[in-house]
């Protein structure tokens, strides 16, 4: 017998003078059943898609029993009650404070966990924040502070200077890179000029103050 299917065995009589067989009885095992072993996660959990663990017989491998591992349930966005932009189309995070060191009541996040890789300069424009599932990138964004050119988090005399050297073709700025885009702050038109110039003076100097919720032209 074994874990499903029946047994038998024959108890049989011999004559002790001839040995010939003088009764035979047949006995019948029944099947042994299963037996339980540890449960096996078969397949993983992701997000939005179930998992299986499944219950092996300890004795035949024989599949017991499965059952669903529920899905992940991961997402990132922008906390309530707050200016942050989660702009999962464009892979960009905006409409923070400036001087900040991470996005800690700002953004809101399940199922993961947050990864930052700040900019040369430090925690500003063109950090990167990774949202991590299950030891992966699930989405990526690049944090943009308008007026925050050089990357430090804070907009000062360097970024104007940084914006002058861009008005001037000094240096080249790649388009639609972040720091195109922090600088694009007066006509929000995706062209860096003297307007944009004027306009950061203006907030360097305390004249104005500048919106970090703004349109975005790529």
């Amino acid at each position: 017998a074994d874990c499903v299917n029946a047994g038998s065995y024959d108890t049989v009589v011999y004559c002790t003078v001839c040995d010939e067989e003088v009764s035979r009885e047949t006995t019948t095992i029944d099947a042994l059943g299963h037996t339980a072993g540890e449960w096996v996660v078969t397949k993983e959990a992701e997000v939005g898609v179930a998992g299986v663990e499944t219950l092996y017989c300890a004795v035949c491998g024989e599949v017991m029993k499965t059952k669903e591992i529920p899905a992940i349930s991961a997402y990132f966005m922008a906390a309530e009650g707050t200016t942050t932009v989660v702009d999962k189309e464009n892979g960009l995070i905006y409409g923070i404070d400036t001087e900040i060191y991470d996005l800690e009541g700002y953004v809101t996040y399940e199922g993961g966990e947050v990864e930052y890789i700040e900019s040369e300069n430090g925690f500003g424009t063109g950090t990167v924040v990774n949202f991590i599932v299950n030891g992966e990138v699930y989405e990526s964004y690049t944090i943009i502070i308008f007026g925050d050119l050089t990357g430090d988090g804070v907009i000062d005399t360097y970024d104007t200077a940084k914006l002058a050297a861009i008005a001037n073709f000094d240096i080249e700025v790649e388009e639609g890179s972040a720091m195109a885009i922090a600088a694009d702050i007066a006509e929000n038109d995706g062209v860096v000029d003297t307007y944009d110039l004027a306009k950061l003076y203006k907030v360097v100097n305390m004249d104005i103050t500048l919106p970090q919720v703004q349109e975005i032209v790529l």
